[in-house]
């Protein structure tokens, strides 16, 4: 009788214990199903993917993507300042941006000078714009003609010349500026080029936003004719 009282003891001690495992396992279940991250919403910040595309690089300007036929076909070659990328809320920015283009000539495309100045429409206010004569004469033919067998353009450098004039009034700007170029041919022979100083007026036709409203030539002196050498060497 003892025996048996100690059997059914033992066993329902078992079952007790089997129950509380139970729980504790069905609790932990609980527990994890409650902390498990919803993967809907949290598996994307939880594990980020990993990427399989390559990874981003600059990408190169188009002129050195392209062959040597094409780059030649450009205008100057692809080397004229952009009117797009002049800054046009800075008026010394805006007229050394503007001069860079007003000089960079190419002999197998300009029939004269006002062609690069044409170009520069964009930050030109449109006063300025229709005083442009594009079948103007062309004051620098014999330079042209000088360095058409190298199919030759310019490589203009902008400097400013020491400030003279005194203040502007608010919303007009005016420098005087040095430019210097030579020429590069496309057989890779370099000429020698030319100097002029001018006189580059702009006006704020808003706020932050400057125009060229002129630009008046003071002088010129050229030495195109006389050669450097050949770059492709």
């Amino acid at each position: 009788m003892g025996e048996l009282m100690t059997d059914k003891r033992h066993k329902g001690t078992l079952m007790i214990m089997g129950g509380l495992s139970l729980l504790s396992v069905l609790g932990l279940v609980v527990a994890i199903f409650i902390l498990w991250p919803d993967k809907d919403t949290n598996e994307e910040s939880s594990t980020a993917p990993v990427s399989t595309s390559p990874a981003a690089t600059a990408s190169p300007s188009p002129s050195a993507t392209l062959s040597i036929a094409e780059r030649q076909d450009l205008l100057a070659e692809g080397s004229c300042t952009d009117p797009t990328t002049v800054d046009r809320s800075d008026p010394e920015a805006l007229i050394k941006g503007f001069t860079e283009i007003a000089f960079c000539w190419d002999s197998t495309k300009d029939p004269n000078t006002t062609a690069a100045i044409l170009r520069a429409q964009l930050l030109l206010t449109e006063e300025y714009y229709k005083t442009l004569d594009p079948n103007v004469r062309n004051a620098m033919s014999a330079d042209f003609l000088a360095v058409s067998q190298s199919q030759a353009y310019t490589l203009p450098q902008v400097s400013f010349a020491p400030d003279e004039a005194g203040q502007m009034p608010e919303g007009f700007a005016a420098k005087e500026v040095i430019v210097e170029w030579t020429w590069l041919g496309r057989d890779g022979y370099e000429y020698k080029g030319g100097r002029s100083l001018a006189t580059v007026a702009a006006v704020e036709e808003e706020p932050g936003k400057w125009a060229i409203s002129g630009m008046q030539v003071n002088s010129t002196t050229s030495e195109t004719g006389m050669l450097y050498g050949n770059t492709n060497q």
